[in-house]
């Protein structure tokens, strides 16, 4: 089938008139595996920021962009930024708008016609953008013309994104509270030790920025966050980044909570919890400051916003970026459960939600 589609692609007129218009956010990066700013005039050229989103430039079977937006007939813009910042830097959800801006003024994007795909902390970015376009919230146009994307924005599709933190991020800081305990020595080169992006990926922070009333300002999001929520951790092909998440995750996915220690296996990809992609708190309360509010499983507190809860998924973190493997998944809004490549479905359901 695959075959097929490909051969679709590569006959099809690049140069038509697009039917959709879709931006692509790429999460945190780090100097240790790779190029760690992609912004454009930073010496990152496009192939790399095409790069993070398939297996290299010839790579023409796991392409997400090519499967999820190319193959449709989208026009497309693959946004660079440094993936070492903190989410709201101006290097970082700055740089994004800035492109964002250029890309809506250069192809004249109507009102509400333009998606953001966005993976990992590229999801934070872009819920951050949006929601802090609308007039009132608390950092309205922070770094960049936030209020023109918001307005030009149909939806974001966050795929594995770190909404309310990341447990890998709490052990680089020492704060984790699972069996790993603080140790931090794979998990801190998997995520570049101790910087702006890993700082601000704390469930310490993302937890209290995300509480209602809160400083990530969710409350004011009119465009819906429809996500794509990652849940297995060894779920790979066995190359180096994978063992890393899987072994990683034999540690993160044991978790102790104030209120039940120890949980056993806690759904994740290796990095982000699958609650935390879904936007959806993990505990009740807090072992620090309890009056957050009650937050568990049971009583289904959201991220506040428009949001939905759309997709859960069988891939790991490495994995949900790429278009390479089709592993089960469950749509929660077409009420159904299949296998399939995350680009694809995206290509194939994921541009015409209400």
């Amino acid at each position: 089938m695959r075959a097929m589609i490909l051969a679709a692609v590569l006959s099809f007129p690049l140069t038509a008139q697009a039917t959709c218009y879709v931006a692509y956010i790429h999460g945190k990066l780090n100097k240790q595996t790779g190029l760690a700013n992609l912004t454009p005039g930073s010496g990152a050229t496009d192939n790399d920021r095409r790069n993070y989103w398939r297996n290299g430039t010839s790579d023409t079977f796991g392409d997400f962009v090519l499967y999820s937006g190319l193959n449709r007939g989208c026009t497309v813009l693959v946004a660079g930024y440094d993936g070492t910042a903190g989410f709201f830097d101006s290097v970082a959800s700055g740089a994004v708008a800035q492109q964002l801006n250029q890309f809506i003024t250069q192809n004249s994007i109507p009102d509400g016609q333009l998606i953001l795909i966005a993976h990992s902390m590229g999801g934070v970015v872009a819920r951050w953008i949006v929601n802090n376009g609308v007039g009132g919230s608390a950092y309205y146009n922070y770094n960049g013309d936030y209020a023109t994307i918001a307005r030009k924005t149909r939806y974001i599709i966050s795929v594995s994104g770190a909404h309310l933190g990341s447990p890998l991020a709490d052990a680089v800081y020492g704060n984790s509270d699972t069996i790993c305990g603080n140790f931090v020595g794979t998990l801190a080169g998997w995520l570049g030790a101790r910087d702006g992006s890993t700082y601000w990926l704390e469930t310490l922070q993302l937890e209290y920025g995300s509480a209602s009333g809160s400083w990530m300002g969710d409350a004011g999001r009119s465009k819906t966050l429809y996500t794509m929520a990652t849940r297995r951790w060894d779920s790979g092909t066995g190359d180096v980044a994978d063992t890393l998440l899987s072994g990683a995750w034999d540690c993160l996915g044991y978790v102790s909570h104030w209120y039940q220690p120890w949980v056993s296996t806690v759904p994740g990809d290796g990095v982000v919890f699958e609650s935390a992609g879904a936007g959806l708190y993990r505990e009740s309360g807090s072992g620090t400051n309890p009056t957050w509010g009650t937050k568990n499983w049971v009583n289904g507190q959201w991220v506040q916003g428009a949001r939905r809860d759309w997709v859960r998924m069988d891939h790991n973190h490495e994995h949900s970026r790429l278009d390479d493997l089709s592993r089960p998944l469950t749509d929660n809004i077409r009420g159904i459960s299949t296998s399939y490549w995350p680009g694809s479905y995206i290509g194939a359901y994921g541009l015409s939600l209400q």
